[in-house]
């Protein structure tokens, strides 16, 4: 009993150092960085829906999806891609989509990727769109989510050159959605369910299960 009580303490503690760290990454992020290095796409990760209508985005993908016309009109791409399932009524995609394109983004540079219900799905599907493999993409999503983000694109998305972009603020930032303290605990815990899912990515891999029923797994 007392080795299961040491592991749990030492899990525990494991799990609030990486809490504080990633609200620490929320809290200290610069604000109103300079726009990134050219990249081949902008990806745009959907966070949810709002309450406040079916069809309409949460704040935080409001402010992804702004943030990404904005890129988009400072050079960084030639498209954006915006991913992310939403619910059976409409994408998260496609409501962010329409956001950017309210912001002043042409309709051809939107790409809409719907089906992705994790990061890893969102890396994998949203690039397979392109018509090459890019070199070098910009992932747009909010500050505690863009560690988790870099090294998802970098081993799922198989991209050598990946540049993470914090979503900037907004007015109607937490009005009526999650707070960003809830968005933190939900990241503390999806950061250890991906190490467990590349563990069992890795080990399907060697099983012999091919890539696209091991992405399926990641819903």
């Amino acid at each position: 009993m007392k080795r299961l009580f040491k592991l749990l303490r030492l899990g525990v503690l494991t799990w609030a150092a990486g809490f504080v760290a990633l609200l620490g990454v929320q809290v200290f992020w610069p604000a109103d960085a300079a726009p990134p290095e050219p990249a081949d796409a902008i990806v745009c990760l959907g966070a949810g829906m709002s309450y406040q209508g079916w069809e309409l985005p949460d704040s935080a993908s409001t402010r992804r999806a702004r943030t990404c016309a904005d890129l988009y009109a400072a050079g960084v791409a030639p498209v954006v891609i915006f991913t992310g399932y939403g619910h059976a009524v409409s994408s998260a995609a496609r409501a962010m989509s329409e956001v950017a394109r309210a912001e002043g983004l042409p309709r051809q540079a939107a790409l809409i990727e719907p089906r992705a219900k994790s990061t890893i799905q969102n890396a994998v599907f949203s690039l397979n769109m392109l018509e090459t493999p890019p070199q070098r993409v910009v992932v747009v999503s909010d500050p505690f989510h863009l560690p988790r983000s870099w090294a998802i694109f970098r081993i799922f998305g198989e991209v050598p050159d990946v540049s993470v972009y914090a979503a900037a603020d907004t007015e109607d930032r937490g009005r009526g959605e999650r707070r960003e303290v809830e968005w933190v605990f939900r990241e503390s815990f999806a950061v250890w369910s991906n190490l467990g899912r590349l563990v069992a990515y890795w080990a399907g891999g060697l099983a012999g299960v091919d890539r696209a029923t091991r992405i399926g797994w990641f819903n």
